[in-house]
């Protein structure tokens, strides 16, 4: 039985040709081949797709949902070197995502840039930051995908809370700078606050995430300068 494992390294072209010259019973690959000018990046990309369908058996080590989705059946979820999950493609990348959800802010965004395909792109400004009797309401806008958004998160001082509704609000200013006609893409949600939280509640100690669905969070909105807490009744 023959077994092939492909390891690439920028350049290395003649090691790509050699390695993918004979066809494997089984494959094993780390990550997926993207660097290199357009045309052969696009040749080796099809070549790779032609040995991973051939091969008995395909072992895909990667970061990319869209190529697990694409090429696999069954996914192994890794965490600090030992197994945090085996079974289906769909469960597996729920379990990758709760672990996202308590790694470290930085490993956060690391993971949201390197893929936008599982949580979704977003963009948007978190402006408003206001202690309304018991709650915090928090405004801004925001799209996901380039449309409004209908799911949002709120984690005050470690707390993540769901609001259970959004609203949505209509901004022609927003509508100017994001060059649209039409779209609600402003945003206000409510979140109880506990008595110490307001007592002690600052900007950096919160954070909102939107996207479409809550399985497609994005990274944490950034906040804007003149974002501050302010006390007050919500007009």
């Amino acid at each position: 039985m023959r077994a092939l494992e492909v390891r690439l390294s920028c350049g290395m072209r003649l090691g790509f040709a050699l390695s993918t010259a004979v066809q494997p019973d089984i494959l094993l690959m780390d990550e997926w081949i993207a660097t290199g000018d357009a045309a052969f990046v696009a040749r080796a990309q099809e070549r790779l797709k032609e040995r991973l369908h051939d091969s008995g058996i395909v072992v895909l080590a990667s970061h990319s949902t869209a190529l697990i989705r694409e090429f696999c059946n069954r996914a192994v979820v890794l965490s600090e070197g030992r197994m945090a999950y085996f079974g289906g493609v769909e469960d597996a990348l729920q379990a990758y995502m709760g672990l996202v959800d308590r790694a470290s802010e930085e490993q956060r965004k690391q993971v949201y840039r390197d893929d936008p395909l599982l949580f979704g792109e977003q963009v948007g400004l978190v402006e408003q930051l206001l202690i309304d009797g018991a709650d915090l309401v928090v405004e801004g806008w925001a799209l996901a995908d380039g449309r409004p958004v209908s799911s949002v998160t709120v984690e005050v001082m470690g707390r993540r809370v769901t609001p259970p509704k959004v609203e949505a609000l209509h901004r022609p200013d927003v509508l100017a700078h994001l060059g649209k006609r039409s779209g609600d893409f402003g945003f206000r949600v409510r979140v109880p606050l506990s008595a110490p939280q307001r007592a002690e509640l600052k900007p950096h100690l919160v954070q909102v995430r939107v996207g479409k669905q809550l399985d497609r969070l994005g990274a944490p909105l950034s906040l804007a300068r003149s974002a501050i807490v302010r006390l007050g009744a919500l007009a």
